[in-house]
C-alpha cells in the first residue's frame, strides 16, 4: 500500500511534524497576503475605483458561496484523519468519492442559485453603475461556474490535511492564491476589463482543482476508481457538517453586524474609525488558523484512539496560542496611539486608539477560544458550538445595540469583547465536559492569558 496512507497514527501526531507543519501553514498564509498587499494598489490604478470594487465583489462571491458545501469538506477532513487513526484504509476511496460527490452536486446548486440571482446582484442590490453591468454580468456568470470546482477543492484539500501533507498543500495553495491577485494584475495590463480578468480567475480554480486531484489520486490508493456516494457516508458528512453550516452562517452574521450596525446608528466616519482597526487586528487570526488548520486532523485522529495523547494536544495547543497571541496583542494594545498616529494621522488616532486598544485584546481571546472551538469539532461535537452561537446571536444584537446608542465605538467594541471573552469561556467548559476522565489542565493559562488582556484595555 502507498506509504503515504499507510502512516501511523502517532507519525500524523507527532511534535515535530506538527509543528513543521504550522510553520510551512504560517508561510502558505503570508505570502498571498504580501502579494495582495503590493497588487492591490496596481490593480486600483489599472481598473479604476468602481471597477475595483465589483473585483472585490466578485472575490466575496466566491468565499460567500462556498458556504454551500454545508460543512462536507471539514468533515472530511475529520472522517478521513479517523480512519487513517484505525488504519481502516480500504474505507478511504468510497469516503472520499461520496464527499466529492456531494460537494459537486451542492457546488452545482450554488451556481445554479447564483446564475438566477445574478441579474438582480448586478442591476439593484449591489449599485453597479450602469456602464459596468454588462461585463459584470458575464463575470459573475463566469464565477457560478467556478463554484463546483471551489468546493471540490475543499474536499480534496481536507484528505490531504487529514494526512499531515501541508508541504504539498501549500505547495499548491501558494501559487494559486498569490495568482488570485498577481493574474489580475496582469490582465489589467493590457485589458481592463472585468470579463479576462474573472477568465483568469476561474483558470487559478481549475488548476487548484486538478492540482490537489492529481495530489489526492497519489496518496489513495483505489481513488482511481470512481465510486457512487454511499447513504451511511453521505449521512456521516451531512450530520456533522450540516451543524458546521450553522456555525458558518451566524458566525460571520456575528462578526459583521457590529459595522452594518454603526453605519446605521452613528456615521460612516464612526465606521471608518472601527472599521480600520478590525481589520488590521484581525489580520492576527493568520497565526491561531494555521496552528489550528493542522491540529484539527491530529485532534480528529488521537481522539478516536488515544485520549491521553488527545489531552496532551489540546493543552500543548492551548499554551501555544496563548504563549505566542499574547505578547503580540498587548505589545499592540500597548503603541495602539503612537502606531495609530505614524500610520494614519493624529486625528484618526485620536478617535480609534480606545477601540484598536479593546480590539486587540478581543482577539487574543478569541485567538484562545479557536481552540476549544476546534476540539469539539474534533470530538464529533459540532453541534454544541452551534447551539452556543444561536444562543449567542440574540444577547449578542441586545448587548450591541445598547452599548452602540450609549457609549458609541467604544460600546460596540466592548460588547464584541464581552461576547468572545464569554463564548471562550464557555466553548473551554464544553470541552471539558467531554473528556470527563482526562480533565483538561488549561486553566491557568487561560486564566493568565485573560488576566493580561484586562490589564492590556487600559494601558
Amino acid at each position: 500500500m502507498n506509504e503515504s496512507v499507510e502512516l501511523k497514527e502517532p507519525a500524523l501526531t507527532g511534535g515535530r511534524v506538527l509543528a513543521r507543519n504550522t510553520i510551512i501553514n504560517l508561510a502558505g498564509s503570508l505570502v498571498p497576503l504580501l502579494v495582495a498587499f503590493l497588487a492591490i494598489p496596481a490593480l486600483i490604478g489599472n481598473l479604476g475605483t468602481e471597477r475595483f470594487g465589483v473585483l472585490t465583489l466578485i472575490w466575496l462571491a466566491v468565499g460567500y458561496f462556498s458556504l454551500f458545501d454545508l460543512g462536507v469538506g471539514r468533515a472530511t477532513t475529520k472522517f478521513v484523519a479517523e480512519n487513517l487513526a484505525r488504519r481502516e484504509t480500504d474505507a478511504l476511496p468510497k469516503l472520499v468519492w461520496s464527499s466529492l460527490g456531494m460537494l459537486f452536486a451542492l457546488g452545482l446548486a450554488g451556481a445554479l442559485l447564483l446564475a438566477l440571482v445574478n441579474p438582480l446582484l448586478v442591476s439593484h442590490l449591489f449599485n453597479i453603475p450602469a456602464g459596468l453591468r454588462a461585463e459584470a454580468t458575464r463575470s459573475f456568470y463566469l464565477i457560478a461556474a467556478a463554484l463546483p470546482w471551489v468546493l471540490g477543492s475543499a474536499g480534496l484539500r481536507g484528505v490531504l490535511e487529514a494526512q499531515q501533507r501541508f508541504i504539498a498543500i501549500n505547495l499548491v495553495r501558494i501559487p494559486v492564491s498569490s495568482l488570485l491577485y498577481a493574474a489580475p494584475l496582469l490582465v489589467s495590463l493590457t485589458a481592463p476589463d472585468l470579463y479576462p480578468i474573472t477568465v483568469a480567475l476561474l483558470g487559478m480554480r481549475l488548476l487548484e482543482f486538478g492540482s490537489y486531484a492529481c495530489l489526492c489520486l497519489g496518496s489513495v490508493p483505489g481513488l482511481r476508481q470512481p465510486r457512487w456516494p454511499g447513504r451511511a457516508y453521505v449521512r456521516q458528512l451531512l450530520g456533522f457538517g450540516g451543524w458546521l453550516t450553522v456555525t458558518n452562517i451566524v458566525g460571520p452574521l456575528m462578526t459583521y453586524l457590529d459595522r452594518f450596525l454603526i453605519g446605521g446608528l452613528l456615521s460612516m466616519s464612526a465606521v471608518a474609525y472601527y472599521a480600520t482597526p478590525y481589520d488590521f487586528v484581525a489580520r492576527l487570526a493568520v497565526i491561531p488558523g494555521s496552528l489550528l488548520c493542522v491540529m484539527f486532523p491530529a485532534l480528529s485522529a488521537s481522539f478516536s484512539t488515544d485520549g491521553p495523547r488527545f489531552v496532551a494536544l489540546y493543552r500543548k495547543t492551548l499554551g501555544c496560542v496563548v504563549l505566542v497571541m499574547t505578547p503580540v496583542c498587548l505589545a499592540l494594545a500597548a503603541v495602539a496611539h503612537p502606531f495609530l498616529n505614524a500610520w494614519i494621522g493624529p486625528k484618526f488616532a485620536a478617535q480609534s486608539t480606545p477601540v484598536f486598544r479593546i480590539l486587540a485584546v478581543a482577539t487574543l481571546v478569541n485567538a484562545i477560544g479557536q481552540v476549544p472551538y476546534s476540539a469539539l469539532q474534533a470530538m464529533g461535537r459540532p453541534d454544541l458550538t452551534a447551539k452556543l452561537h444561536l444562543l449567542e446571536l440574540p444577547l449578542y444584537l441586545m448587548l450591541l445595540w445598547t452599548l452602540a446608542r450609549n457609549l458609541g465605538i467604544g460600546g460596540v467594541a466592548l460588547a464584541y469583547l464581552a461576547r468572545v471573552v464569554i463564548d471562550t469561556c464557555v466553548l473551554h467548559r464544553l470541552a471539558q465536559w467531554m473528556i470527563p476522565r482526562n480533565r483538561v489542565s488549561g486553566e491557568a493559562a487561560t486564566r493568565s492569558a485573560l488576566a493580561a488582556a484586562a490589564v492590556g484595555i487600559f494601558k
